[in-house]
């Protein structure tokens, strides 16, 4: 088999999900012309056939579908594999396809010629079996397009977008997959058994498959180490039938098509993973030792009021101090990393989850008590993480900010972390080669997960988190939360609850008001100090790179919230008198000059305000000289600063357009 050209990773002008729709909306459109017009033996067969190769009656909780759209999928899905495989020419019917795969027309017989016909009008749109092969995990999908930019066009893609958010459903675009599945090794040598336990359409399962191969195994050989675990009936049918496709591009055995899909799907279990105690009761088709390697995208929805809180509390550590039915399915799932694992940690078993950055960071109750199960668990921890802008993990349709963490068995636990990752589409190509990880010395991951991009920043993040440091909220009178146009002391200053190449500071309410004339009513916090000197000196020190750094390694990247503020670690050296005046005299020098070169945005027909810092770059490199003395950093912390917040900022540095428009700002408006 060749190399397939890759419409399944997110690229320069095409996204993922518009890619697969081009192929996705004609599949669903035959599918639903079938359910729609045929007979009722079709259901009824395909139910004799098929749909009974589950163990859905031993789970009550799995979601089996309507039979009549699975019956119709099936048929599809056969012409799919046929054509996807290049075992069907592209003017094959479905009675020809099904005759293909199963040896006979079972089902395709309940479909009249005027509705295969019909059904095939809207398949003749698709011609181009490699890109249907690459795609295959998801186009074979009866939800629509469902992005938000989908729901703009066409507002009947509402309930598709309506149902991938209450499902937590964003598909895995292949080079992450990739990278996840390098990540662990995943069956490098053929010795242990992979299961994702949201196997959706098989998107990780399939890479598994194509990456043993890669590496000289047989394909019915790796096939057998696949397992997969979904709450859908409708999921892991569809997921049997890529995995088929896959394994006839691979070169499988003499297998018929129908005897590799009821191979493939003997092995993908119809239930809810959480639902699974394996240390009690271990259902076929799964292995009784457990899995050596454990890999999925989890959903990332609500967890809902459908589970017996006692069950739940009992079985997740995250979950035992209460949850709520808000609370994000994605948490217990993580735990699944070493609970499916084979008892007592396989030698060499592994783990890889993407999961929502959140994980890194938030305060919630259930996410710290997820931090502290990671560290009892144990292993050798990694964590990558990743922006949403300029690109995002899952392609610019899903605006996700994700970590992507990866455990290995261990007696101890160890942590290594990354940097908050940016791209762009130029660029992706470059991702998953340029991620490294700097190990940390023990963390309390309680609080947070840092995000780290090498020792020297791991250093000066011990530094300056130390002990004995004063908190920036010490320095204020009074905090409260104001709109644009309330009025506030001459003390005061306003911090923007978002930012991104900078945080977003309003020195001066009145200049601000002059500069433009339909303020959005977003909310600022503001602090207010005891007098000028104060507040320009803290003006200062929250313009500095010292703090916009310290706000990504803690942060999500775009919220400012007030918790981060009033913990920002403050010198005593700064409350001096002499260094306080300097650094108010910086700030206050600032303030005057960049305020003068507003940045004014439109959102809606309501403008913002905001001032970039880095206009002034001599000013700034004072106000930093005089942050990190404080702390007593080295001198080349003050050249990482400089060359963070470039690169974070500019990003792709042979994009002439992202060079003009963000370097200018980073080296006082000067063309680089």
């Amino acid at each position: 088999m060749g190399e397939l050209e890759r419409f399944s990773a997110p690229g320069p002008g095409r996204t993922l999900l518009c890619e697969a729709e081009a192929l996705a909306g004609p599949l669903r459109f035959a599918a639903n012309v079938i359910r729609a017009g045929a007979d009722s033996r079709l259901s009824l067969r395909f139910d004799a056939s098929l749909g009974q190769n589950d163990f859905a009656h031993r789970f009550p909780s799995a979601q089996s579908g309507d039979m009549e759209g699975r019956a119709a999928w099936a048929v599809i899905a056969m012409w799919v594999v046929g054509r996807a495989s290049g075992a069907l020419a592209a003017d094959a019917g479905l009675h020809d396809a099904e005759d293909w795969f199963a040896g006979d027309a079972h089902l395709a017989p309940c479909i009249s010629r005027d509705l295969e016909d019909d059904a095939l009008s809207h398949l003749s749109a698709i011609t181009d079996s490699e890109r249907l092969a690459d795609l295959l995990p998801y186009v074979l999908d009866p939800v629509g397009l469902g992005t938000r930019r989908a729901v703009i066009k066409d507002t009947d893609q509402g309930k598709a977008r309506a149902a991938r958010k209450n499902g937590g459903i964003y598909y895995t675009p292949t080079d992450v997959a990739e990278f996840m599945l390098d990540s662990v090794g995943a069956l490098d040598a053929l010795d242990g058994n992979l299961v994702d336990p949201a196997c959706g359409s098989g998107v990780f399962l399939r890479a598994a498959l194509r990456r043993a191969v890669n590496r000289g195994h047989a394909v019915d050989a790796a096939a057998k180490r696949l397992y997969g675990i979904d709450i859908s009936a409708w999921a892991v049918e569809l997921c049997a039938f890529v995995l088929t496709a896959e394994a006839i591009r691979l070169g499988s055995g003499p297998n018929s098509a129908l005897e590799l899909w009821m191979d493939f799907r003997s092995r993908l279990l119809c239930t809810d993973a959480l639902r699974l105690d394996l240390a009690s009761t271990c259902p076929p088709p799964l292995p009784k030792h457990g899995f050596e390697y454990v890999v999925a995208n989890p959903p990332y929805t609500r967890l809902g009021r459908a589970y017996d809180p006692i069950e739940l509390r009992t079985r997740f550590r995250s979950l035992r101090d209460g949850w709520g039915a808000a609370t994000n399915s994605y948490v217990p799932f993580v735990e699944l990393m070493w609970k499916l694992g084979a008892p007592g940690g396989a030698p060499g078993g592994a783990a890889v989850m993407v999961v929502p950055l959140s994980v890194a960071y938030s305060s919630n109750n259930q996410i710290s008590a997820l931090r502290s199960a990671i560290h009892d668990a144990k292993g050798e921890w990694k964590f990558a993480f990743f922006d949403r802008t300029p690109d995002a993990l899952f392609g610019d349709d899903v605006k996700q900010r994700c970590a992507i963490l990866v455990r290995h068995d261990a007696a101890s636990f160890s942590v290594a972390t990354g940097p908050l990752q940016r791209w762009t589409s130029r660029t992706r190509s470059r991702l998953f080669t340029s991620i490294s990880y700097t190990p940390m010395k023990p963390v309390d991951l309680l609080d947070g997960i840092p995000k780290i991009g090498s020792q020297l920043e791991a250093a000066a993040y011990r530094r300056i988190r130390g002990n004995g440091l004063l908190r920036f909220e010490d320095l204020w009178v009074r905090s409260l939360r104001s709109s644009f146009e309330d009025q506030s002391s001459t003390t005061a200053l306003r911090i923007a609850g978002t930012a991104y190449n900078w945080i977003s500071l309003i020195p001066d309410r009145n200049t601000a008001v002059s500069q433009i004339r339909f303020p959005a009513a977003t909310p600022f916090l503001e602090l207010e100090f005891k007098d000028l000197t104060w507040k320009w000196a803290a003006y200062a020190f929250l313009s500095s790179r010292m703090t916009y750094w310290l706000w990504r390694v803690e942060g999500d990247g775009f919220h400012v919230p007030k918790k981060f503020v009033a913990s920002l670690p403050y010198p005593e050296s700064l409350q001096a008198g002499a260094k306080r005046r300097r650094l108010a005299e910086l700030g206050g020098r600032l303030a005057e000059r960049i305020t003068s070169r507003p940045i004014v945005s439109t959102n809606g027909g309501r403008e913002t305000v905001t001032y970039c810092p880095y206009a002034e770059p001599e000013l700034l490199d004072e106000v930093d000289d005089l942050v990190l003395e404080a702390f007593e950093l080295p001198e080349r912390f003050v050249d990482f600063l400089r060359h963070f917040v470039l690169s974070t900022t500019v990003v792709d540095f042979e994009d002439p357009k992202r060079v003009r428009r963000d370097g200018r700002a980073l080296t006082g408006w000067v063309a680089v």
